[in-house]
């Protein structure tokens, strides 16, 4: 995939590339504009596969920041495509770090929970789990998703 091909991507950008460790890797993109950051995984920019994208943190560093985290493949090449949101450009700021995984990621690493004593803990470099069952959120199989995902756009543009 090119980086043309991302649904509402019509900004310029500049481009940085990393070798995954098989760790969790937090970019935390900041800048004078509506930033966005987008996350492919490839051989080569011919190759690309869309992993992640972001346009604005969920954890509201300052109110035009993108954040992704995101568990990596030991070897594999990523590609980070910095640009902005509606055409939005300036100056920013890419921090990149590794993040530990909690120590219950895994189901078979689950902590006891004591019944009426709070946790806290962060799932942002959880990895997937990929082969639990079905449970609870509704998908309509009998439409084709990017037929609801238009119905969706044009109920949200009729808001306006």
């Amino acid at each position: 995939m090119r980086s043309d091909e991302v649904l509402y991507n019509f900004s310029s950008g500049v481009w940085y590339s990393f070798s995954g460790t098989g760790d969790s890797v937090q970019l935390t993109l900041t800048g004078d504009y509506d930033t966005q950051i987008t996350l492919y995984a490839g051989e080569n920019c011919d190759d690309l596969e869309c992993i992640n994208n972001n346009d604005d943190s969920p954890f509201e560093i300052t109110a035009i920041s993108s954040v992704i985290t995101q568990p990596t493949i030991g070897g594999q090449t990523y590609f980070v495509f910095v640009h902005g949101f509606s055409g939005d450009s300036g100056a920013f700021t890419l921090q990149s770090e590794v993040v530990d995984a909690a120590a219950n990621d895994d189901c078979t690493a689950a902590i006891p929970l004591d019944l009426g004593v709070n946790d806290t803990s962060d799932t942002s470099a959880a990895t997937a789990d990929a082969d639990l069952p079905f449970c609870g959120m509704y998908v309509d199989r009998s439409t084709p998703v990017l037929l609801q995902i238009n119905r969706f756009l044009s109920a949200v543009s009729s808001f306006n």
